[in-house]
């Protein structure tokens, strides 16, 4: 058989309804192939990540709380609540209200004042650092430390925290105008993953709220699981809830862009092999969608951004049992 009869023939042998057999193995093989190829990369990329950080693990162990959970001062003065959440009981007096957002707004403008002179004096810190460096440089280096590794994250004692705050808006004793509410925290993370110097940067104009936030980044710290984000800067968290969209936001600064970009894409790949682990858990799915791991310059963000009403719905499977 000469060369052009070959061709003929193998073209031929891939027209439709001609040694079918051949062609389904031919298929089949190559979906092989496909399926193992894919999974190899997976599990490379996974293990590049497992290399860097460990892994990040979630669990929801029954177990006491290290950080006091805050009871609320009930109340019995009923206000309306906007559409996008369930309808309380009651409703609270504007009056009231007006008075304390007023108390809170002297309350925000002396903390953001108590920020000003705060970051003035990091930038001072900063700058003898950077004094410091060259004899820093000079000293012999010292064996490169184990990379820090990410944790398990128990979120059951963190459930506590939220779960008062809720329950109490739920049965509409806790005076809420919720039109709109936004709260930023900041704060530090060791590199032993304890959390620190937490801080109320944006007032939600609230107390119990403002206090809840900064309890369970407390309470978070007791578990030392974000080692790894130790050498985040400035890293802030911020709760906004609108009329019909809710999100929060985790942001920090690395040391330089490059470093940005290599986290960045740690992260992201962190994100994919759980949206694979936790195909089956619909709950924890949605949320992963709903996740997004960006980076522009030196900032690193995550953001949890869904509908208001979406929100609300995993609420209330989470706290809410049968009201």
């Amino acid at each position: 058989m000469n060369n052009e009869d070959s061709i003929l023939s193998t073209i031929e042998s891939y027209i439709p309804g001609r040694n079918r057999k051949k062609n389904i193995k031919v298929m089949m093989a190559w979906t092989l192939s496909l399926a193992l190829h894919l999974g190899s990369l997976i599990l490379i990329a996974y293990q590049g990540i497992h290399s860097q950080f460990g892994s990040l693990e979630f669990v929801d162990i029954e177990t006491d709380n290290r950080v006091k959970v805050m009871m609320l001062e009930l109340r019995r003065k009923p206000m309306p609540y906007p559409p996008g959440f369930f309808s309380p009981k009651s409703v609270a007096s504007l009056e009231e209200l007006k008075r304390r957002r007023e108390e809170e707004e002297k309350k925000r403008k002396r903390q953001q004042e108590e920020e000003k002179n705060r970051k003035e004096q990091e930038e001072v810190a900063r700058e003898n650092q950077s004094e410091d460096a060259a004899g820093a440089n000079a000293e012999e280096a010292k064996p490169e430390a184990p990379k820090p590794q990410f944790g398990r994250i128990n979120i059951h004692p963190l459930k506590a925290h939220v779960s008062e705050l809720y329950q109490a808006y739920s049965k509409g004793q806790l005076q809420l105008d919720l039109s709109r509410l936004k709260v930023t925290l900041g704060f530090k993370i060791n590199e032993d993953g304890s959390i620190y110097d937490i801080r109320i940067i944006e007032s939600s104009g609230y107390d119990f709220i403002d206090a809840t936030g900064v309890n369970l980044l407390r309470e978070l710290g007791e578990q030392r699981a974000l080692a790894p984000l130790a050498q985040l800067s400035s890293m802030t968290l911020a709760l906004d809830i609108g009329p019909t969209i809710a999100s929060a936001r985790v942001a920090g600064f690395a040391r330089g862009e490059v470093g940005a970009i290599t986290l960045a894409q740690q992260l992201n790949g962190m994100v994919l092999a759980a949206k694979i682990t936790q195909a089956n858990n619909p709950d924890t799915s949605l949320l992963l969608k709903s996740l997004e791991i960006s980076q522009t310059g030196q900032r690193i963000s995550a953001s949890l951004t869904m509908p208001r009403t979406m929100a609300a719905d995993l609420m209330r499977k989470a706290f809410g049992g049968g009201m």
